[in-house]
């Protein structure tokens, strides 16, 4: 089977094509595709739809053999009522529950973080477990600590040092030591002079910057893989938690 022809189409044509089609449906489709593709795919869609394929990718069983064929040939025709077949997961002969979400996150650590954050505030509200799952192996900011020196470098590489500056506002001791012990003396002093200009900030300012470091990262995660340190036994430190949403613009200070 191959999917390759959908690759260059624009996502939401795609997301046309695909229109009649069931979740689970949707969601192998986007298993076959680039990690790129598939999240501009997933990121088009509706959000109700988003999350129901999104759950659909990580809880998806093992498709039948001619099941790929059918669906593929059927895109190919772009007819409509090309459904495929999944034989389902039984968690007692798998031994585990029927969660498999590295396909799910490989597509989302390719998605805008931002429309990320959207899905799995959908996801948590519909399965808290699954959200859990998914959140655990996503790479986020607060990873940052975690890569390896020549890694992070990388990440930082590129990174505007005001941009970087805003983006440590109200992060935790871990993180901005770990940025800082990865920058020359002269960038460390730059970025020092940067953040003592910063008086109170929105969030989103701060969101938006720290969204830049996550693309650089999962790019390249993407293209030469990472290496991440343990995680700490010790709890977050208070200014690494998420900041809780708020209807009005919430400020750093």
């Amino acid at each position: 089977m191959s999917f390759a022809f959908l690759e260059s189409v624009e996502a939401p044509a795609v997301v046309k094509q695909l229109a009649a089609e069931t979740a689970e449906t949707v969601a192998f489709v986007l298993v076959q595709l680039g990690p790129d593709q598939a999240a501009k795919v997933l990121m088009a869609l509706e959000p109700e739809r988003r999350t129901d394929v999104a759950a659909a990718i990580a809880t998806m069983g093992s498709p039948a053999p001619e099941a790929g064929g059918v669906v593929a040939d059927a895109l190919r025709r772009q007819l409509r009522a090309a459904t495929s077949r999944y034989a389902p997961v039984d968690a007692a002969e798998a031994g585990a529950p029927g969660l498999r979400v590295q396909p799910l996150v490989d597509i989302m650590n390719r998605a805008e973080p931002a429309a990320e954050g959207e899905l799995m505030a959908a996801l948590q509200a519909r399965d808290a477990h699954l959200a859990d799952e998914v959140r655990a192996k996503l790479l986020a900011f607060e990873d940052l600590p975690r890569l390896q020196d020549l890694d992070l470098q990388q990440v930082l590489r590129g990174i505007d040092i005001a941009q970087l500056a805003l983006a440590l506002k109200g992060a935790g001791d871990a993180i901005a030591d770990a940025v800082r012990a990865n920058m020359s003396e002269r960038n460390r002093e730059t970025l020092a002079a940067e953040a003592a200009e910063l008086g109170r900030v929105p969030r989103s300012r701060v969101d938006e910057a720290r969204y830049a470091i996550v693309r650089s990262l999962r790019e390249l995660a993407g293209t030469t893989g990472l290496e991440l340190k343990p995680k700490a036994g010790e709890a977050p430190a208070e200014g690494d938690a998420a900041p809780e949403i708020e209807d009005e613009e919430e400020y750093v200070d």
